[in-house]
């Protein structure tokens, strides 16, 4: 039983290490496109409009 547990907390941390280091690597690029297509001052007025509805 216990080589069957090693193994799961081994499968756990790869996957796990996996993920974190796919979004380290997905996140800029997705942000690239979004800012890169939406304009800035559109963003900060919803973000304004954010803050002032939730305030």
């Amino acid at each position: 039983m216990s080589e069957y547990k090693l193994f799961a907390q081994r499968v756990g941390l790869v996957g796990i290490t996996n993920a974190i280091v796919s979004l380290r690597v997905l996140i800029p690029i997705l942000s690239y496109f979004f800012f890169s297509r939406v304009p800035k001052v559109t963003i900060f007025k919803w973000l304004h409009l954010y803050v002032v509805v939730n305030n």
